[in-house]
């Protein structure tokens, strides 16, 4: 089961921004043990699987086929479009996925592939 992930960013205010458009959901930058983060919102003690930006200067592209799926349900192309106008780009366009809703690739502002999720595309 997956709990948690850590994606690394050179720019921490400008990936914070971003995926703060996009999840139309303020991500907080904060100092923790002596790290730079971001912590995706999720409820604190829930099963939720969640996530942080963590700025790190060394860090390298998540550009391989494994992908992390944003939920943006029913904004789905809302998500896409704020994407596109704060320095992501579009992969691939939405698509229908079957009985699992509709999804569209983009690589975010600092290059990482990922995928937004919606079951309803409205």
């Amino acid at each position: 089961t997956i709990v948690w992930f850590d994606l690394p960013v050179k720019n921490l205010e400008k990936a914070a921004d971003f995926y703060s458009k996009i999840l139309n959901k303020k991500l907080e930058i904060s100092e923790q043990h002596g790290f730079k983060l971001a912590v995706f919102p999720h409820e604190d003690k829930s099963t939720d699987v969640s996530g942080c930006l963590f700025e790190c200067n060394d860090f390298r592209v998540n550009d391989s086929d494994l992908l992390i799926y944003f939920d943006v349900n029913k904004r789905i192309h809302d998500a896409v479009d704020a994407a596109i106008n704060n320095g992501g780009r579009l992969i691939e366009p939405i698509t229908p996925i079957g009985p699992w809703g509709f999804r569209a690739v983009i690589k975010d502002c600092e290059g990482h592939k990922i995928a937004l999720h919606a079951m309803e595309d409205k």
